[in-house]
């Protein structure tokens, strides 16, 4: 403990002492795709960038594709434009290098501009449209091998060594936003490319294949249409079975723009090769499993994470997608403006010193409210509550929001026992109640039960809902808890409680033994919005439908009165709209089916770990094979699947 201690100290003075005139910021955006739209403020990583160019506060490396999407309002007045490669360039605002001495323009930058090459905006390379080599891999790649193995942007502080200059190192603040995905394959940059082929070149021919395929025409009539076009396809850019075969790895996940392993590489590089006090990456899946993986220590046996000498924020609670929106901040009930990034204030707050508010910090690039209510917090996205990792720490917390962000975990569970918890006021630290609006649960087991209380305040509807139920264990999870008493919330919303992250890429599995709520979900033989009792509930998401195997539903099933109803939906990436489970059917063959899907997968008071759909148990010698069967299947029910997907990013 007195190590801890005395660690903490040294830790503290030593960033109170530090030069805060020696803080630079950057920002960096990655992405291979978004370039293909007409649309490109609606995207995420070019709305980021579009917001950043504006504000003109920190240097910027961003990919061509992203680039070139928006670089007709790059100002070359406002902007310095430098080629690192052909897929990255170097953005400096002009009024930086006006405030720099010019003799040491490097060293005072901490970046390499004069060895790089000058390019006008409108000169930004043009990404080969429909490659598939331009996939997400291939960006990372280079990325790596410009920014580290070449080094040909930074300037390493052996370089300010050298130069007797180490008194000037600068200090690094970062904000990273780019694309993040669930473990991907080769296939899915192929399949990628030819939706984009299509969509450009053949929009009316495609078109009229989704309106046959919705008259049921013959599916070998259909697939001949299709396999015209991927004709096309492979005489431009060379045979399917070959294209998956361009990348290093035919599996990977991606963070930020980023491989996994390419953001180790790249967080040991700011902690080993320059000087860094803030990293902030915001994507999608970059929590849960995917975060657990980027920090993973090289002792395969440790449940330890890998430490660094900067703070580092994640903007996802979990592993889903997180959300961004333009910020509304209301006012007298007007709107008076909307911003998405603050970067400005995000990279001053790093330059009046220690102590550091992160949660304000954070919510400056990734905010988790998208209506703002004076003086008050309102967790209205629930993807985007951000993990700290600090210094020196083997483990991430997710931010501590008073109030709003309450925890279950395994040593509460356990020393609970079987009372009841009242969340208003158990973990209230004055004696006011508190009325949580996110309440994560890391114990698997509950055996305690959980008492709800309705929030007297009417600012906002959302203070009037019940706390979302998050799953923070890693990966595929099963949570088994006693009772729910939530008397004064209708049934409806206490199930929407449980639906609150968009498109979950892990199961997770909720069976409450009793929930009692009121009655707004049409119930026979009760009177509505009357408090009633519910049994043996079993919320879950990604669960294999047991009527249709090999796909996936999201979905509730209950008993009341010893009769079964269930309620279920597959597409996965939406959050059910607020109030609307509803009416649960009484289907005899589905709800036989379930429950004996859950007998078998039950044991000793507690739900067995279901299995997982994963790409790691593809064998990569059938990979081709694979890809060939799933592009030009004649099963009609995944050529319309895959038509349907197309016709929808068609509209």
């Amino acid at each position: 403990m007195k190590k801890i201690f005395i660690f903490a100290c040294i830790f503290l003075i030593s960033h109170i002492q530090a030069d805060e005139a020696n803080i630079r910021g950057m920002t960096i955006f990655l992405d291979a795709s978004e370039g293909f739209s007409a649309e490109p403020f609606a995207q995420f990583v070019s709305a980021y960038l579009f917001e950043a160019l504006n504000q003109q506060t920190a240097p910027i490396i961003a990919s061509s594709h992203v680039l070139k999407n928006i670089a007709a309002h790059i100002k070359p007045q406002n902007w310095i434009v430098k080629k690192i490669s052909e897929k990255l360039y170097l953005l400096i605002p002009s009024n930086l290098l006006q405030l720099t001495v010019k003799t040491d323009i490097e060293l005072a930058l901490g970046l390499k501009i004069n060895s790089l090459i000058s390019v006008e905006p409108n000169r930004i390379n043009n990404p080969a449209t429909y490659a598939a080599q331009n996939n997400p891999q291939v960006l990372s790649q280079e990325f790596i091998q410009k920014i580290i193995i070449e080094q040909a942007v930074f300037i390493p502080n052996a370089e300010y060594y050298k130069n007797k200059q180490e008194n000037n190192i600068p200090e690094w603040v970062f904000f990273m936003a780019g694309h993040g995905s669930q473990t991907v394959s080769a296939y899915n940059d192929v399949d990628s490319a030819i939706r984009n082929f299509l969509k450009q070149n053949y929009p009316a021919k495609a078109a009229s294949i989704t309106d046959a395929v919705k008259q049921k025409a013959d599916v070998l009539a259909i697939n001949g249409m299709i396999q015209q076009f991927y004709n096309k396809f492979e005489q431009l850019y060379g045979p399917l079975d070959k294209l998956t075969k361009t990348s290093a790895s035919p599996i990977y996940t991606i963070i930020a723009g980023l491989t996994i392993k390419d953001m180790q590489t790249f967080l040991d590089f700011l902690d080993k090769k320059i000087h860094t006090k803030f990293f902030m990456f915001t994507s999608c899946y970059s929590g849960g499993e995917n975060l657990a993986a980027l920090y993973k220590s090289g002792n395969e046996q440790s449940f330890l994470q890998k430490t660094y000498s900067y703070t580092i924020a994640s903007a996802a609670t979990t592993d889903a997608k997180v959300t961004v929106k333009r910020l509304r901040i209301i006012e007298n009930n007007k709107t008076i403006t909307e911003q998405t990034l603050k970067l400005p204030q995000f990279f001053n707050a790093f330059k009046v010193g220690p102590p550091y508010n992160f949660l304000e910090i954070t919510q400056y690039v990734n905010p988790f409210e998208d209506k703002i209510i004076p003086n008050k917090t309102n967790i209205t996205l629930f993807t985007n509550i951000p993990s700290i990792k600090l210094p020196g720490i083997e483990w991430t917390n997710i931010i501590d929001i008073p109030g709003k962000i309450v925890s279950i975990g395994k040593t509460l569970a356990r020393a609970r026992g079987t009372k009841s918890l009242d969340i208003s006021t158990f973990f209230a630290r004055t004696k006011e109640k508190i009325y949580p609006q996110a309440l994560m649960l890391y114990a698997p087991l509950i055996k305690f039960p959980i008492k709800l209380t309705l929030n007297p305040d009417t600012s906002d509807k959302a203070f009037k809902n019940p706390p979302a139920f998050i799953s923070m264990i890693i990966g595929n999870a099963v949570h088994e808890i006693a009772e729910i008493q939530a008397p004064e919330f209708s049934f409806s919303s206490i199930f929407d409680a449980f639906f609150t992250l968009k498109a979950l890429s892990t199961q997770k599995i909720f069976f409450i033994k009793k929930i009692t709520a009121l009655n707004n979900i049409n119930l026979p033989g009760q009177p509505a919005n009357k408090p009633i009792l519910l049994t043996d509930v079993y919320i879950f998401n990604r669960l294999e439908d047991p009527l249709q195997k090999g796909t996936l539903c999201n979905g509730i099933y209950f008993t009341y009165n010893d009769k079964f109803y269930t309620k279920t939906w597959t597409d996965l990436d939406q959050i059910p709209a607020a109030g609307s489970l509803q009416n649960f059917a009484t289907t005899p063959a589905y709800n036989v089916a379930l429950q004996s899907y859950i007998a078998k997968n039950r044991g000793n008071g507690t739900f067995a770990q279901l299995p997982g759909e994963s790409l790691l148990d593809v064998n990569l010698d059938e990979f081709a094979q694979q890809l060939q069967t799933t592009l030009l299947t004649t099963n009609l029910y995944r050529l319309e699947a895959d038509l349907r997907a197309l016709a929808k990013s068609l509209r």
